[in-house]
């Protein structure tokens, strides 16, 4: 296993709160555990362990669920994840949310998409 910095070490805890608030909001939210992909919504026991490698995304089908839910553009989403990510110094989860976004514009237009 890598050994972090205690400061790393509190982000990896911090963005492991975060995903299980998520999870849970979208359970207020109607939605139900997703058995289809890798995916926050994925059921998890107890351990710790296993909460704290849960996806930071939803798969296709739950964030479509919650886009008719919430009504939002996924560009938008992607977009607004990449910068959160990228202000919390987590480069990996950034580039993959900024991916993502990239996807859901069509095209590849740096200039729409944070760096």
């Amino acid at each position: 296993t890598a050994h972090h910095s205690p400061q790393r070490n509190e982000w990896i805890r911090s963005v492991a709160q975060v995903r299980c608030a998520i999870h849970e909001l979208c359970h207020v939210l109607g939605m139900r555990h997703c058995p289809y992909y890798q995916c926050l919504m994925n059921a998890t026991r107890s351990d710790v362990r296993e909460h704290d490698a849960r996806p930071s995304e939803l798969c296709p089908v739950c964030a479509r669920k919650l886009q008719l839910s919430l009504g939002f553009r996924f560009m938008d989403w992607f977009v607004a994840l990449a910068r959160a990510w990228g202000g919390a110094g987590l480069e990996s989860e950034r580039a993959a949310a900024r991916a993502r976004a990239w996807g859901a514009a069509g095209r590849l237009a740096s200039d729409s998409v944070p760096q």
